[in-house]
Protein backbone atom coordinates (compact mmCIF):
# COMPACT_ATOMS: atom_id res chain seq x y z
CA UNK A 1 0.00 0.00 0.00
CA UNK A 2 1.08 3.54 -0.65
CA UNK A 3 0.04 6.81 0.94
CA UNK A 4 0.09 9.83 -1.32
CA UNK A 5 0.14 13.49 -0.40
CA UNK A 6 -0.71 14.98 2.99
CA UNK A 7 -1.76 13.18 6.16
CA UNK A 8 -5.42 13.67 5.14
CA UNK A 9 -5.00 11.75 1.87
CA UNK A 10 -6.67 8.39 1.40
CA UNK A 11 -4.68 5.16 1.23
CA UNK A 12 -4.18 3.88 -2.29
CA UNK A 13 -3.90 0.13 -2.63
CA UNK A 14 -1.73 -1.20 -5.42
CA UNK A 15 -3.52 -4.43 -6.30
CA UNK A 16 -0.92 -5.33 -8.94
CA UNK A 17 1.79 -5.43 -6.26
CA UNK A 18 -0.41 -7.57 -4.00
CA UNK A 19 -1.19 -9.95 -6.88
CA UNK A 20 2.49 -10.22 -7.86
CA UNK A 21 3.48 -10.93 -4.25
CA UNK A 22 0.77 -13.59 -3.95
CA UNK A 23 1.96 -15.21 -7.18
CA UNK A 24 5.57 -15.31 -5.94
CA UNK A 25 4.43 -16.84 -2.63
CA UNK A 26 2.34 -19.47 -4.41
CA UNK A 27 5.10 -20.67 -6.71
CA UNK A 28 7.79 -20.43 -4.00
CA UNK A 29 6.17 -23.19 -1.89
CA UNK A 30 6.30 -25.67 -4.78
CA UNK A 31 9.49 -27.72 -5.17
CA UNK A 32 11.69 -26.97 -8.19
CA UNK A 33 11.04 -29.18 -11.20
CA UNK A 34 14.76 -30.04 -11.32
CA UNK A 35 14.33 -31.97 -8.04
CA UNK A 36 11.91 -34.33 -9.76
CA UNK A 37 14.18 -34.82 -12.76
CA UNK A 38 16.98 -35.98 -10.43
CA UNK A 39 14.94 -39.11 -9.70
CA UNK A 40 12.58 -39.29 -12.70
CA UNK A 41 14.49 -38.29 -15.82
CA UNK A 42 11.39 -37.78 -17.99
CA UNK A 43 9.25 -36.02 -15.37
CA UNK A 44 7.56 -32.73 -16.23
CA UNK A 45 5.21 -30.31 -14.51
CA UNK A 46 2.53 -28.17 -16.14
CA UNK A 47 1.04 -25.63 -13.74
CA UNK A 48 -1.06 -22.95 -15.43
CA UNK A 49 -3.54 -21.43 -12.94
CA UNK A 50 -6.63 -19.70 -14.33
CA UNK A 51 -5.70 -16.57 -12.40
CA UNK A 52 -2.39 -15.45 -10.97
CA UNK A 53 -2.49 -18.18 -8.35
CA UNK A 54 -4.15 -21.56 -8.21
CA UNK A 55 -5.29 -24.36 -5.99
CA UNK A 56 -3.04 -27.07 -7.40
CA UNK A 57 0.26 -28.07 -5.92
CA UNK A 58 2.78 -30.84 -5.56
CA UNK A 59 5.22 -31.96 -2.90
CA UNK A 60 8.38 -33.98 -3.17
CA UNK A 61 10.51 -35.69 -0.51
CA UNK A 62 13.22 -38.32 -0.55
CA UNK A 63 14.48 -40.39 2.36
CA UNK A 64 17.19 -42.96 1.67
CA UNK A 65 16.09 -44.98 -1.35
CA UNK A 66 12.44 -43.94 -1.01
CA UNK A 67 10.99 -41.06 -3.01
CA UNK A 68 7.60 -39.56 -2.15
CA UNK A 69 5.54 -37.44 -4.51
CA UNK A 70 2.19 -35.89 -3.67
CA UNK A 71 -0.14 -34.05 -6.02
CA UNK A 72 -3.09 -32.10 -4.67
CA UNK A 73 -5.94 -29.99 -5.92
CA UNK A 74 -7.56 -27.79 -3.32
CA UNK A 75 -11.23 -26.99 -3.77
CA UNK A 76 -11.87 -23.51 -5.14
CA UNK A 77 -9.44 -21.19 -6.85
CA UNK A 78 -7.51 -18.00 -6.31
CA UNK A 79 -6.13 -16.72 -3.02
CA UNK A 80 -8.12 -18.96 -0.66
CA UNK A 81 -7.16 -22.14 -2.51
CA UNK A 82 -3.56 -20.91 -2.62
CA UNK A 83 -3.68 -20.43 1.16
CA UNK A 84 -4.82 -24.04 1.56
CA UNK A 85 -1.85 -25.17 -0.57
CA UNK A 86 0.47 -23.61 2.02
CA UNK A 87 -1.43 -25.30 4.87
CA UNK A 88 -1.08 -28.70 3.20
CA UNK A 89 2.62 -28.11 2.47
CA UNK A 90 3.25 -27.11 6.10
CA UNK A 91 1.47 -30.26 7.32
CA UNK A 92 3.69 -32.41 5.07
CA UNK A 93 6.79 -30.60 6.35
CA UNK A 94 5.65 -31.24 9.94
CA UNK A 95 5.15 -34.92 9.15
CA UNK A 96 8.64 -35.29 7.62
CA UNK A 97 10.34 -33.47 10.50
CA UNK A 98 8.51 -35.09 13.40
CA UNK A 99 6.99 -38.44 12.44
CA UNK A 100 7.98 -41.75 10.87
CA UNK A 101 5.13 -42.24 8.42
CA UNK A 102 6.05 -44.07 5.27
CA UNK A 103 2.91 -45.56 3.67
CA UNK A 104 1.01 -43.32 1.22
CA UNK A 105 -2.32 -44.16 2.89
CA UNK A 106 -0.91 -43.19 6.29
CA UNK A 107 0.33 -39.87 4.87
CA UNK A 108 -3.19 -39.10 3.60
CA UNK A 109 -4.62 -39.94 7.01
CA UNK A 110 -2.03 -37.66 8.68
CA UNK A 111 -2.97 -34.81 6.34
CA UNK A 112 -6.67 -35.37 7.03
CA UNK A 113 -6.17 -35.20 10.81
CA UNK A 114 -3.90 -32.15 10.59
CA UNK A 115 -6.43 -30.16 8.56
CA UNK A 116 -9.30 -31.18 10.84
CA UNK A 117 -7.27 -30.13 13.90
CA UNK A 118 -6.33 -26.82 12.30
CA UNK A 119 -9.97 -25.86 11.59
CA UNK A 120 -11.82 -27.72 14.36
CA UNK A 121 -13.08 -24.57 16.14
CA UNK A 122 -13.86 -22.59 13.01
CA UNK A 123 -17.49 -23.25 12.10
CA UNK A 124 -18.03 -20.26 9.80
CA UNK A 125 -14.90 -20.24 7.68
CA UNK A 126 -15.28 -18.98 4.13
CA UNK A 127 -12.97 -21.44 2.43
CA UNK A 128 -13.07 -25.10 1.55
CA UNK A 129 -10.51 -27.02 3.56
CA UNK A 130 -10.71 -30.22 1.54
CA UNK A 131 -8.55 -31.38 -1.35
CA UNK A 132 -8.08 -34.22 -3.80
CA UNK A 133 -4.69 -35.76 -3.08
CA UNK A 134 -2.63 -38.52 -4.67
CA UNK A 135 0.61 -39.84 -3.16
CA UNK A 136 3.16 -42.26 -4.54
CA UNK A 137 6.11 -43.87 -2.79
CA UNK A 138 8.81 -45.22 -5.09
CA UNK A 139 11.92 -47.12 -4.06
CA UNK A 140 14.71 -46.29 -6.50
CA UNK A 141 16.60 -49.56 -5.85
CA UNK A 142 13.84 -52.16 -5.74
CA UNK A 143 11.62 -50.20 -8.20
CA UNK A 144 8.62 -50.99 -5.98
CA UNK A 145 5.86 -48.42 -5.94
CA UNK A 146 2.80 -47.75 -3.80
CA UNK A 147 -0.07 -45.32 -4.37
CA UNK A 148 -2.89 -43.90 -2.27
CA UNK A 149 -5.49 -41.44 -3.48
CA UNK A 150 -8.10 -39.26 -1.84
CA UNK A 151 -10.65 -38.69 -4.60
CA UNK A 152 -7.78 -39.05 -7.09
CA UNK A 153 -6.73 -41.95 -9.30
CA UNK A 154 -3.40 -42.89 -10.84
CA UNK A 155 -3.19 -43.75 -14.54
CA UNK A 156 -0.52 -46.28 -15.51
CA UNK A 157 0.50 -46.68 -19.16
CA UNK A 158 2.69 -49.63 -20.19
CA UNK A 159 3.15 -52.00 -23.14
CA UNK A 160 0.06 -54.04 -22.14
CA UNK A 161 -2.24 -51.03 -22.16
CA UNK A 162 -3.66 -48.49 -19.74
CA UNK A 163 -4.62 -49.26 -16.15
CA UNK A 164 -6.42 -46.96 -13.73
CA UNK A 165 -5.42 -47.47 -10.10
CA UNK A 166 -8.36 -46.21 -8.11
CA UNK A 167 -7.98 -44.11 -5.00
CA UNK A 168 -10.52 -43.83 -2.18
CA UNK A 169 -13.51 -41.64 -2.97
CA UNK A 170 -13.19 -39.34 0.06
CA UNK A 171 -11.28 -36.06 -0.07
CA UNK A 172 -8.72 -35.11 2.55
CA UNK A 173 -9.70 -32.39 5.00
CA UNK A 174 -13.48 -32.50 4.67
CA UNK A 175 -14.49 -31.22 8.09
CA UNK A 176 -17.71 -33.22 8.30
CA UNK A 177 -16.08 -36.43 7.11
CA UNK A 178 -15.01 -39.01 9.71
CA UNK A 179 -12.38 -40.93 7.79
CA UNK A 180 -10.85 -44.02 9.38
CA UNK A 181 -8.11 -44.57 6.80
CA UNK A 182 -6.92 -44.53 3.20
CA UNK A 183 -5.76 -47.55 1.21
CA UNK A 184 -2.18 -47.99 0.00
CA UNK A 185 -2.03 -49.94 -3.29
CA UNK A 186 1.02 -51.78 -4.63
CA UNK A 187 1.70 -50.94 -8.28
CA UNK A 188 2.89 -53.71 -10.60
CA UNK A 189 5.48 -53.09 -13.38
CA UNK A 190 6.20 -49.60 -12.06
CA UNK A 191 9.67 -49.35 -13.59
CA UNK A 192 8.32 -50.10 -17.09
CA UNK A 193 5.44 -47.63 -17.00
CA UNK A 194 4.52 -44.00 -17.44
CA UNK A 195 2.21 -42.45 -14.85
CA UNK A 196 -0.26 -39.57 -14.92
Amino acid sequence: MQKKGSKDSNWIINFDQIEDSTRRNYFSVLPPEEKLVEFFSEAFVINKPKGRVGGDGFWFHNHGDDVYLALFTCVGEGHLASMMIRIYMNALKKMVEGYSIDFPGSILQFLHREVLARFKDKNNILLNTNANVGIIKFNVKSKKMEFAGANMDLVQVHDKGVKVIKGDDTQVGEIKELRTGYTSNSVENASESTFY
